[in-house]
């Protein structure tokens, strides 16, 4: 378990850093004029870029921590959940990079392993949504690998607790 936790904790602590480093590139322009347009979304395309790959890696080693043995604990499968959302949070090709990494279906694979933790529902939830409030063909491949079924349960066996059904 402290392991897990320090893998996630690491991530979160990259992806922080990662996010602050696109944050500061794009809130200090360096050119002007023409330059600026031209040299600009070049700077920006390469940066999303090489963001797109970190927050791969991230994503991918998240998704191999749920996967793995030791993540067989419901505390555990919800700091993963909660990481994942973490990340698909921003832009929609940070949501794509979860997809790509088996984020989405991790998620759901946590949401039937433990039904009766409405922490993890909640977090597993927030997940779903932030990987398909701007990625229609997530939103088609979730619906298709059952999270429709999944959220239903979740509202269902946890009727009284407003963060699952919110």
């Amino acid at each position: 378990l402290l392991r897990y936790q320090a893998v996630l904790r690491r991530t979160e602590l990259e992806y922080a850093s990662k996010r602050s480093a696109r944050h500061d590139l794009f809130s200090k322009p360096t050119l002007s004029g023409t330059q600026a347009a031209v040299g600009g979304s070049a700077a920006a395309l390469i940066m999303n870029r090489s963001l797109s790959r970190s927050l791969s890696t991230i994503a991918a080693n998240v998704v191999s921590s749920m996967h793995s043995s030791i993540a067989q604990d419901v505390e555990m499968q919800r700091l993963g959940c909660a990481s994942l959302s973490d990340i698909a949070k921003g832009a929609a090709i940070d949501a794509q990079v979860v997809m790509d990494a088996n984020g989405g279906n991790t998620v759901l694979r946590a949401m039937r392993a433990f039904p009766s933790s409405a922490e993890l529902q909640c977090e597993a939830c927030i997940a779903l949504i932030n990987l398909t409030k701007s990625n229609p063909n997530a939103a088609r491949r979730l619906v298709h690998a059952g999270a429709a079924a999944c959220i239903v349960d979740a509202m269902r066996l946890h009727t009284r607790n407003g963060e699952v059904l919110s």
